[in-house]
């Protein structure tokens, strides 16, 4: 039950940021949308490199106490950085320097990334997931509001906004990891010394997997900004965009509530962790595969059942792309599911590699379909799709040769 309840406070909160974005289309003027929807992709690029996958390290050694104070000691120090990348933030805002203002949310949401994957491990799971409902419900209110009582919601109070809910959930969940503000750059020093080395085999390998997955989820939007001058095509690519999101973070938030457990498992019973392991193999992701198009045909019926009630232009963009999306819905959740095996395993030797094979399809495929005149946004889709099959086919026949568990502790 316990599994279950956290699956559905997560799909609760994704749920209500990724509806919440879609409102804003509607919340706000078409104009104000093209410049949030560039500043959204900024920071959701640019928090992933400045985050350095720190967020990894921090959850596979806060599950151990022996960590606990070097831990402390590093976290510490983000209570000035947050409150100085928002001051930044607010000044930047004031004046329109958007791209100046997606460089310091990114700051922002990349110490809320690394704070939040810490308190996953240090305390209940179940209060990080919650705090993740907390943007989702900002958009839905902002939506509200603007809809029902103070008309137009302008660009100005939605970044002040959303900068804010991020900082005060971040020192939420601070406080409530008990890390106090105590920074010496002595202890800092030697506390950053003792967890390098698990950065370097933890989370090093993982940061040009993740800087290539949020640029292919992202860069479009951003290059979309200059090379597509109409503001109603530029705001429907970037829309399409969030659905592909959409169908990412409901694959992340569905593998993420087993992350802990499976690293647990492998800790302290290896023979059942390959029983799952192979299970996992061998059972679950043909398996899957036969229930996503199962879901395909279903999707077909319920649409001809619901469509003339719903009218919903939105579902029209869903429907007609439901085969792409469902596809992109089994790979992401079958490689989020075998990153949790590599990092149980402390191998991720394969991770950035994958990535990088798999962006030589993206970058072929991008570049063959504008020599042939086809759409930017369509393009960039279909290479996406591409490049992400390369992936996991490289990913599977690695995950599959991974038969010898190391007996090194972390």
């Amino acid at each position: 039950m316990g599994y279950l309840s956290n699956i559905l406070v997560l799909v609760v909160s994704r749920g209500m940021a990724l509806a919440g974005f879609f409102l804003l289309a509607f919340a706000v003027n078409a104009s104000d949308f093209q410049q949030y929807a560039l500043y959204f992709a900024v920071w959701q690029l640019g928090s992933q490199l400045l985050s350095l996958q720190l967020g990894t390290t921090f959850f596979r050694c806060g599950l151990r106490s022996v960590f606990t104070k070097n831990l402390h000691s590093v976290l510490s120090s983000f209570y000035p950085i947050i409150f100085f990348a928002f001051l930044i933030f607010v000044i930047a805002a004031s004046f329109s320097h958007i791209m100046t203002s997606g460089f310091f949310m990114s700051l922002i949401v990349a110490i809320f990334i690394v704070v939040a994957d810490y308190a996953r491990a240090s305390i209940n799971e179940r209060i990080v997931f919650i705090a993740y409902m907390l943007p989702g419900l900002l958009y839905l209110t902002l939506f509200f509001f603007s809809k029902y009582l103070y008309g137009e919601l302008t660009l100005l109070v939605l970044l002040y906004s959303e900068s804010t809910i991020y900082v005060l959930i971040t020192i939420y969940l601070l406080i409530k990891c008990d890390v106090k503000f105590s920074v010496t750059f002595v202890k800092l020093k030697a506390s950053l010394k003792k967890i390098r080395p698990f950065w370097y085999k933890i989370s090093l390998p993982l940061i040009p997997n993740n800087l290539l997955w949020y640029f292919y989820f992202n860069a479009p939007v951003i290059i979309g900004y200059k090379a597509i001058s109409d503001v109603e095509e530029y705001n429907e690519m970037a829309l399409f965009f969030r659905f592909i999101v959409a169908i990412s973070t409901a694959s992340s938030t569905l593998a993420l509530v087993f992350q802990k457990k499976i690293i647990s498992i492998y800790e302290n019973d290896k023979a059942r962790y390959l029983r799952i392991k192979s299970w996992f193999i061998s059972r679950f992701i043909p398996f899957f595969l036969i229930v996503c198009l199962a879901g395909y045909f279903l999707m077909d019926f319920l649409w001809t059942l619901f469509y003339p009630a719903l009218g919903c232009e939105i579902c029209n963009v869903v429907i007609s792309k439901k085969g792409m999306l469902l596809y992109l819905f089994y790979i992401f959740l079958n490689i989020y599911l075998m990153s949790h095996y590599f990092v149980a395993e402390k191998d991720l030797s394969v991770i950035s590699p994958s990535m990088v094979v798999g962006f030589i399809a993206y970058t072929i495929t991008l570049v063959a379909g504008l020599k042939l005149g086809i759409n930017f946004g369509i393009t960039s889709v279909y290479s996406l799709c591409i490049s992400l099959t390369v992936t996991f086919i490289i990913r599977y026949l690695w995950l599959t040769k991974q038969r010898k568990l190391k007996n090194e502790n972390i």
